[in-house]
């Protein structure tokens, strides 16, 4: 019998994007690189007070409240510092659906929560989202197979229109 909710073939998957993506930020050497793996999704104790990149890779997924971890992360941010993320995200509205309902479950077997837009929470935050790259886990479980990379940050002072009248 199969478990349905086996992440073991994952974790290579992850492991290779991690490693590409923080080879390519400290060949930039803008600073401090903050990477966070979950779950949990646990500060580490010599993380940085201030980062020029901050790298998730399932740790957003595993915060029990999104919008509290996101502002987090946003803080360590320098002001012209990115955001990275690698996440379990929702599907298409019908699989999204049921990645919610399960969620609960999901996350007691799999330590993330299921079912949340992670480019829409960085959005809400206030962050740019750039780039995004969508693509499926090599697992059985359908609910389990979708994950985003993406990268983000804060929004420019020029262009934010409400700033620009508050200046002048």
């Amino acid at each position: 019998m199969v478990d349905p909710w086996y992440t073991d073939p994952v974790v290579p998957v992850l492991a290779r994007r991690r490693d590409a993506l923080v080879a390519s930020l400290t060949d930039e050497s803008e600073g401090p690189v903050l990477v966070l793996t979950g779950p949990p999704a646990a500060w580490p104790a010599d993380a940085p007070p201030r980062a020029a990149h901050v790298v998730t890779v399932g740790w957003l997924a595993a915060a029990p409240d999104l919008d509290r971890a996101v502002a987090e992360v946003v803080e360590r941010l320098d002001d012209t510092g990115w955001l990275h993320v690698v996440e379990p995200t929702a599907g298409r509205p019908p699989l999204a659906r049921s990645q919610r309902l399960t969620s609960r479950v999901a996350q007691l077997r799999t330590g993330w929560h299921l079912g949340r837009d992670i480019p829409a929470a960085l959005r809400s935050a206030g962050l740019v989202v750039t780039d995004v790259e969508r693509f499926a886990m090599p697992v059985s479980n359908t609910l389990l197979q979708p994950w985003v990379e993406a990268r983000a940050r804060r929004r420019c002072a020029s262009s934010d229109p409400a700033r620009q009248e508050v200046a002048s």
